[in-house]
């Protein structure tokens, strides 16, 4: 018997945030537990578990729109890595995707884009995270904090830039960090503190310079760490990161299986929400 014969698998539910929480911090990653409570609830956040019932690894398929689902969160603790089950866990995610007759988009590691070319994913878009230890801003006057009216304005636009409506997550993210809007509709940006850095994004603007009075303004609220996931078809909007002193820490590819590129509005997306949202 392998012995992997011993998992059993199932479903995340919130009473396992503090395990799934522990699977995330063993990889270094960011997520919180509200992180983990919107996936859980918005989501199907596939898990398998030890004898014990502690959750060893981790995989989430996020419905977004009519037409799209997201996946993330793909986690297995060390002791069970090099087994197959992350490549089994988005497998499944994915099926259950194009089951309700969805296409499947994820953001992978250089290492994770290997095996998922070999899933029949294909690489759409290249992001790169950037980081800044302290940056510091002043937020511009052409740009005002998102109020509870702009919502409906942000969520239309992302929909028409990302390619799909995700309303309950932008409003989530609306509630934990910056938020700002620039004009009828140039543009927006949101964030949310996460357990290593405020991570901003997403970011969608009409043009470069609101993309960057918009960064500016997310940066204004900052205290510590920011990680900032950018489009690197951006190159004014990367070189803006530079000048005021972030570095690059790795590079993700994004990656759709069942539905050829482009989609949305890719021409007005600067920076993503983050490889767990998309």
């Amino acid at each position: 018997m392998a012995a992997t014969d011993t998992l059993t698998e199932g479903l995340l539910e919130e009473a396992d945030i503090p395990a799934a929480m522990a699977l995330s911090a063993e990889a270094g990653w960011n997520q919180t537990s509200a992180d983990w409570q919107l996936m859980i609830r918005e989501g199907r956040a596939l898990c398998l578990r030890e004898a014990t019932g502690r959750p060893v690894a981790s995989a989430v398929a996020l419905p977004l729109g009519e037409q799209l689902g997201w996946i993330s969160m793909v986690l297995v603790t060390t002791a069970w890595r090099r087994q197959g089950l992350a490549t089994a866990l988005v497998q499944q995610c994915a099926s259950w995707l194009e089951a309700e007759g969805r296409y499947s988009l994820l953001d992978a590691t250089p290492e994770g884009q290997k095996v998922y070319e070999r899933m029949g994913f294909e690489k759409i878009a290249d992001i790169t995270r950037w980081q800044h230890g302290q940056p510091q801003a002043r937020c511009p006057e052409a740009v005002k904090e998102a109020e509870t009216g702009d919502l409906a304005v942000i969520t239309k636009l992302d929909e028409a830039v990302f390619g799909a409506a995700r309303p309950r997550v932008l409003r989530n993210l609306a509630a934990r960090g910056p938020r700002f809007v620039e004009g009828p509709g140039n543009g927006f940006v949101l964030g949310r503190r996460g357990r290593r850095a405020l991570q901003i994004g997403p970011i969608t603007a009409s043009d470069d310079a609101t993309a960057i009075r918009l960064l500016d303004a997310a940066l204004s609220t900052a205290s510590g760490s920011v990680f900032i996931d950018a489009f690197d078809v951006q190159k004014r909007f990367a070189a803006a990161l530079e000048a005021r002193g972030f570095t690059r820490q790795r590079p993700f590819a994004r990656m759709a299986r069942g539905r050829p590129a482009p989609f949305g509005q890719v021409s007005l997306a600067y920076a993503a929400a983050g490889p767990e949202l998309g």
